[in-house]
């Protein structure tokens, strides 16, 4: 004997099971989700802090090497400094900074003219020197043609002088 029923009873069945999977599958979802996503966030993250990380870190290298450039600047050009090992040692530091820093890096551009105007920096330091040591030369050479202009008014009087002893011996004895 079959159920007068049985149809809507198994419409019934399976709507509850519709149901029932649909309420389990949001459930197990919803724990899924509850667990996958911190999961992925927090590796998303970990690669940010890693990548800022690393770049603090370069920024860091850069910013030391910039303090030792400009203290190396700050020397080149004293007293009893070797400045060409002085300058080799800025050229050095720069070239070092310099392969430190990716092209791909954002600020790039940055970085880079800030290497450019420590190497124009330093050209300017060796024009200075150089300049020094021309003026020091301009010093001693107007020195000299003091010197000189003394010996030649010197010499100019004496020449005078002859010039009139002649003059008076030669009028003392021409009458």
């Amino acid at each position: 004997m079959e159920p007068l029923n049985s149809q809507i009873r198994r419409k019934g069945f399976l709507l509850f099971l519709l149901f029932y999977l649909l309420t389990t599958g949001l459930l197990i979802l919803g724990v899924f989700l509850y667990y996958q996503v911190p999961v992925a966030e927090n590796n998303m993250l970990r690669s940010e802090l890693i990548y800022h990380g690393e770049r603090w870190a370069r920024q860091q290298q850069f910013s030391d090497g910039l303090g030792k450039v400009k203290q190396e600047l700050s020397t080149v050009n004293d007293p009893g400094q070797n400045s060409s090992y002085v300058d080799q040692l800025i050229a050095t530091t720069l070239a070092g900074m310099r392969n430190h820093i990716s092209p791909k890096e954002s600020g790039f551009n940055f970085y880079d003219d800030i290497l450019q105007c420590c190497l124009s920096l330093q050209q300017s330091k060796q024009q200075l020197r150089e300049c020094r040591d021309a003026q020091q030369t301009i010093m001693a050479l107007r020195m000299e043609v003091s010197q000189l202009q003394q010996q030649l008014d010197g010499k100019s009087r004496e020449l005078e002088n002859c010039r009139l002893l002649m003059m008076a011996n030669h009028t003392q004895t021409s009458p």
